[in-house]
């Protein structure tokens, strides 16, 4: 996601709406948006969507949906959470989602 790209926008909701159903539900959502974060940043060399990382950013973009503070495209990312794992990279490569 760039914010400085137009299309960016345009290119999440299209995702958002091919991947969810009218009646969605806030979790749904987040976990749409933590999956666009993942795949969508362009500062990712390679995509990997670890269990405990990918249920962080569900949790993040869930907590903004419902405090209704708004998404940022900080947001989309925030490496925060790659760089934690890879400061305890003892768990096994089955995390993977």
């Amino acid at each position: 996601m760039n914010p400085k790209d137009k299309n960016s926008s345009i290119v999440l909701a299209s995702v958002i709406d091919r991947a969810l159903q009218n009646d969605h539900s806030n979790a749904e959502l987040a976990y749409v948006l933590a999956i666009c974060s993942t795949i969508l940043n362009p500062n990712h060399d390679e995509i990997r969507c670890k269990k405990n990382i990918m249920k962080q950013k569900v949790k993040k973009f869930l907590k903004k949906i419902n405090s209704q503070t708004g998404i940022r495209y900080s947001d989309f990312e925030d490496n925060s959470y790659e760089k934690e794992e890879s400061e305890n990279e003892t768990e096994d490569e089955d995390d993977d989602v």
